[in-house]
């Protein structure tokens, strides 16, 4: 199949198996999408696909914008903001190219467990940029789309806090909730402890960077803690 056939099938059906042939053949063909799917070297600035990806980010953003912006009509700047926020955080764009299994398109063989948590959303974005210098702004808004309500409802995605850590605490606050972090570095981990409220209820969390740690942590206190009685 060639690419204007693929181009058209795709504003058909607008399925991901015709953006992954899409991709097989320009692959083959241009340039841009080697680079996108090139991960950056450590040895190396400026090597790999970080040109794209910043350039993907600023095209991400765009996209979102306008989308929010026409659907949500009586959405404030502040909520169109975090729920931008959300649709476009790394956490989101790195689980968003998991699920696609973006993977099977690296152009640096190894494992997949030998990736950086962050290479997968950050190739998405090379990719978006690749897609738009390569079609125009209006295929890569509709290939943007199209992926996103692919595994997520958008709608949906209004009750997702952007982050735990600071919803729990708007929680506490609101519920006059007292609370204390405390951390620790165990077996090359942070352990988070989290304890909420007179009777200290505890919540305990190990990861890889406090961050990740304290977003575990606050998740799981989140969705158990049980405000309404306190």
């Amino acid at each position: 199949m060639n690419l204007d056939a693929v181009l058209r099938l795709f504003r058909r059906k607008k399925t991901s198996r015709t953006i992954d042939q899409l991709i097989d053949l320009r692959l083959k063909s241009d340039p841009l999408y080697k680079e996108a799917f090139t991960l950056p070297s450590k040895r190396k600035k400026g090597s790999g696909n970080d040109r794209l990806e910043f350039l993907g980010d600023a095209v991400l953003g765009v996209v979102i914008s306008e989308y929010l912006f026409k659907r949500y009509k009586n959405y404030n700047s502040g909520h169109l903001t975090e729920m931008r926020s959300k649709l476009t955080n790394r956490k989101f764009l790195n689980e968003l190219a998991i699920n696609w299994k973006l993977y099977r398109f690296f152009q640096h063989k190894t494992q997949k467990n030998e990736y950086s948590k962050d290479a997968y959303g950050n190739t998405l974005e090379a990719l978006i940029a690749a897609v738009y210098l390569d079609q125009g702004l209006a295929f890569c808004s509709i290939f943007i789309l199209d992926l996103i309500k692919k595994y997520h409802s958008i709608s949906d995605m209004e009750n997702v806090p952007v982050s735990y850590k600071h919803e729990l605490l708007q929680k506490c606050i609101r519920h006059k909730i007292s609370h204390h972090i405390e951390r620790n570095f165990v077996t090359n981990q942070y352990e988070i402890i989290l304890s909420l409220g007179e009777e200290k209820v505890t919540y305990k969390e190990l990861a890889n960077s406090v961050k990740e740690a304290e977003e575990k942590v606050c998740k799981t206190a989140y969705n158990t803690f049980e405000f309404s009685k306190k």
